[in-house]
């Protein structure tokens, strides 16, 4: 494991493809897990396609030239009194978050041993791997206890609350715990292979982006044709097509200013999904995951 590696990417973290493996799941609890070789991470995207499901896309950051980073900055590039449902909804939820890879013996089933073979840890049901705060509470305990490749410690993860209240922690167990011949032996997934960035021609059907061709330049240019959001996604082709029109020549010749409400933003810690609500609001759902929840004026953690 290389550890300098790890505590680079940790320091990091302040400064602001499919699912074909075995996964670790954290559970509400303790979780016993034996982390073995190095991590891995990759950048994310969470978005909807138009049939409203939930689809994944890794790509190499915000600053690569992935189609949604690329629409991302363009819809952030805008004052925010001048985006509209669409721009907002881009330029907040569809934003790259990093995810981090683990091969992990798990010591709550004897799946590892029957197999022989290492498990992935994931917090995610989806795609599988770890977020930034519990990335963070493992460097922690790699960054005190050292190497644990060359240790002989078992870390246990522990998963508590829900929804915007879910927190992970991490420590290494005091028992000395090395690794047997066997397990020394048990196969690792390739890490790489899962956070590859998603194919470009799978990103645009999901995006339902338009690629132009430019006869006269001889080249294909990428054109953010109309991304609809969640509802106009899903709503009937007539309909839309019957909205769209006014709307946009409304707009044109008579812009109007929007009202700005007073709302705050955080990150779901399930999905990562960024949050905006309201000071007053009792219910919050995350638009990703649907975690739902009721949080009263007095409890609201958001609100000093």
């Amino acid at each position: 494991m290389d550890i300098n590696r790890l505590r680079s990417e940790k320091s990091k973290l302040s400064e602001g493809s499919g699912s074909d493996f075995e996964c670790s799941m954290v559970e509400h609890g303790n979780n016993q897990v034996r982390p073995v070789g190095d991590y891995e991470m990759a950048f994310r995207h969470w978005i909807t396609d138009g049939a409203g499901k939930n689809r994944m896309i890794n790509c190499k950051g915000p600053e690569s030239d992935c189609l949604v980073c690329r629409l991302v900055r363009e819809k952030r590039a805008i004052d925010e009194d001048k985006r509209d449902d669409i721009d907002s909804d881009i330029a907040n939820n569809w934003a790259a978050k990093k995810v981090y890879f683990f091969n992990v013996i798990d010591r709550k089933d004897e799946w590892c041993k029957k197999n022989k073979h290492s498990k992935v840890l994931s917090q995610y049901k989806i795609g599988g791997g770890v977020g930034p705060k519990l990335f963070g509470e493992i460097a922690d305990v790699a960054d005190v206890n050292g190497d644990w490749d060359k240790g002989s410690y078992d870390i246990m993860v522990t998963k508590k609350g829900t929804n915007l209240t879910t927190d992970y922690k991490a420590q290494a167990l005091r028992e000395e715990i090395a690794l047997t011949d066997e397990e020394k032996k048990y196969v690792k997934y390739d890490l790489s292979t899962i956070a590859i960035p998603t194919a470009k021609s799978k990103v645009e059907q999901i995006l339902g982006i338009a690629v132009e061709h430019v006869a006269a330049e001889g080249e294909k240019k990428p054109v953010a044709a109309e991304v609809k959001s969640h509802a106009q996604a899903s709503a009937p082709a007539q309909e839309v097509q019957e909205e769209k029109k006014p709307a946009k020549l409304q707009k044109k010749d008579a812009p109007q200013p929007l009202k700005k409400k007073e709302t705050m933003k955080e990150d779901c810690p399930e999905c990562g999904t960024t949050i905006e609500f309201s000071k007053g609001d009792a219910t919050i759902v995350c638009p990703k995951c649907k975690g739902e929840f009721e949080i009263g004026q007095e409890e609201n953690p958001f609100v000093g």
